[in-house]
């Protein structure tokens, strides 16, 4: 997807004035207001609510809060007196011409994947469920033949996983149709043991001979859906087809979670997106547009995802039971031993497991102080490292913008804290700009764009994200207190500084936000700034922040001291050098 940045030729053209955007998380709802002013589209106010303010709440409310919000912010009429959002834009000045929503709150579709081959279908239909907010429950191998035999023990499965979806792969284009005939003939017979309610959807991503005979068998027990074969040759994957019918089923099933949202969905003649496709969106259009390797991290309460652009190559995962609210409440457990690796003072096990239950039973809350926030802030480290890892990233990338996302990084008392953790979880190597989306412009304006490109690009462009500046990150390695880089800094208005960084170390050089720079950049032996800059003196523009340049000369890969005392003073020289 591409975002239209050029004016219309014919400005007497009807243009959208006035475009709400809302977005309805699984802890807060969000409501983002873009309007034309003086000819150019730029982002008016923002509101953010909790989507349910009391248990068994219709999710729907918080949206209704968060529009709420905006309204008094602006001063201007939003919602009718019936709770509907006023739509198109009156006379008077209320209302809006139209209005976007995306989705995250409901929980992630369930998938039981079933195939044949697991180093081929299988592996197949497992990259293809990394569509967003869809989770592999279980997989089933259809090559033992006793287990086609053995139809109560697949309805028994049927009943333990409760599955919203069975997603059936299998069989290349001209591959054996035999064993894929008999699953679909010992699946149905399973599903026919159930009632029709406790049946779910059968989608069909094999081999595209069989689709009729797939329909025609299972029919009568199932409600049946193909896609193109994710796996139509040895040699080639075909994933998208699969992954757009997991995510429209994702959204279909929302209604089913709450019917309240059917009533979001009627608001907009636009279609409803995830939060996570509209930030693929936005994503896709700043790397493709500019040029630049873009890597956002929405790091949720009971979701992480994870956008990047590099080169041609796109990646969106968003990873079910992976967010700040999801430790210790049936999602993965936290380690107190791996998380005392980033805490700067000792903190018993104890106390760490207690903060994640904590979050887990209360994911709107965050620690403001203390041992409870620098507890959170190690958790944040862990959840956004594992979601790199899993969307098949790793640390030590080159990344020209990385931006933090989620109501977390978007609300730490101090943005300093937010530059350390993406520091810490992701590595980059090179010259990266930091920044964090507080006000959640990223899944905004990628909906946004769906109405009015030259909007999202222009809000993009002067109000996106907030900027907490450049960082020189060094990869390589070298004694501590060794130089590891030489800077000279040319300012604007004719000055320079001279500053050497030792390694080991953070340095903090001052760049105000809005202000531009020449850096000329001379690594020390044993040190680089990755790929792009081999050469033994770069000389690049940076621009500032509201922390500036941060030059991270701690090396790559990141190394902690082994002995817990000292690699507590470690740490907290870092958290000191940032002032985080």
């Amino acid at each position: 997807m591409t975002f239209q940045a050029e004016t219309p030729k014919d400005d007497s053209a009807r243009q959208v004035g006035s475009i709400l955007a809302v977005d309805c998380g699984s802890v807060f709802s969000r409501a983002i207001l873009v309007e034309r002013v003086e000819g150019t589209y730029r982002l008016v106010a923002c509101g953010e609510a909790l989507t349910q303010a009391a248990t068994g709440e219709e999710v729907l409310a918080g949206v209704r809060r968060a529009i709420q919000r905006v309204a008094e912010v602006t001063g201007r009429a939003l919602l009718s007196e019936r709770g509907f959002p006023i739509v198109p834009e009156r006379a008077d000045g209320s209302g809006v011409d139209a209005l976007v929503a995306t989705l995250s709150a409901p929980p992630p579709l369930r998938v039981w994947l079933v195939g044949l081959v697991e180093e081929q279908s299988l592996a197949s239909g497992m990259r293809a469920c990394q569509a967003p907010y869809a989770t592999v429950c279980d997989v089933l191998s259809l090559v033992d033949p006793a287990v086609l035999d053995d139809v109560g023990g697949l309805t028994a499965r049927l009943q333990r996983l409760r599955p919203d979806v069975v997603f059936l792969v299998g069989g290349t284009e001209e591959g054996a149709e035999g064993p894929i005939r008999r699953g679909v003939e010992a699946l149905s017979l399973a599903a026919l043991a159930l009632s029709e309610e406790a049946r779910p959807v059968l989608l069909y991503g094999g081999n595209s001979r069989l689709r009729q005979t797939v329909e025609e068998i299972a029919g009568p027990a199932y409600r049946v859906l193909a896609v193109e074969n994710v796996r139509p040759s040895a040699e080639r994957e075909r994933l998208v087809p699969a992954q757009n019918a997991l995510e429209g089923l994702y959204l279909e099933k929302a209604s089913h979670w709450d019917p309240s949202l059917d009533l979001l969905r009627s608001w907009s003649e636009h279609p409803l997106q995830t939060t996570a496709r509209a930030l693929g969106h936005t994503v896709r259009y700043l790397g493709l547009q500019a040029g630049m390797d873009v890597l956002a991290v929405d790091l949720g309460a009971c979701t992480t995802t994870v956008a990047a652009q590099r080169g041609q190559a796109f990646t969106l995962r968003s990873l079910p039971g992976l967010g700040m609210g999801a430790w210790g409440s049936g999602g993965p457990k936290p380690s107190p031993e791996r998380l005392a690796l980033w805490l700067p003072e000792a903190i018993a096990p104890e106390e760490v497991l207690e903060v994640a239950a904590t979050l887990g039973a209360h994911p709107c809350t965050m620690g403001q102080v203390g041992r409870e926030l620098l507890v959170e802030q190690a958790l944040a480290r862990e959840c956004i490292a594992r979601a790199l890892e899993r969307a098949g990233l790793r640390p030590g990338l080159p990344w020209d913008l990385v931006v933090g996302c989620g109501g977390f990084l978007g609300h730490l008392p101090r943005p300093s804290q937010a530059a350390l953790i993406l520091l810490d979880a992701l590595q980059p190597v090179g010259v990266t700009v930091l920044a964090v989306d507080a006000t959640f412009l990223g899944p905004a304006l990628g909906a946004v764009a769906s109405v009015e490109p030259l909007a999202a690009a222009q809000v993009l462009e002067q109000d996106a994200f907030l900027k907490l500046g450049t960082a020189v990150c060094l990869e390589g390695r070298g004694r501590e207190g060794d130089l590891a880089l030489r800077v000279r800094v040319r300012y604007e208005n004719g000055d320079t500084l001279g500053v050497e960084v030792r390694a080991g170390t953070l340095e903090v050089i001052p760049l105000a936000l809005g202000e531009r720079a020449e850096l000329e950049l001379r690594p020390g032996r044993g040190f680089n700034l990755g790929p792009a800059h081999r050469g033994r003196t770069t000389r690049v523009y940076a621009d500032g922040g509201v922390l500036g340049v941060v030059v991270d000369a701690r090396g790559r890969p990141l190394s902690l001291p082994a002995e817990p005392g000292a690699r507590r003073q470690k740490v907290q020289e870092w958290h000191w050098a940032l002032g985080a």
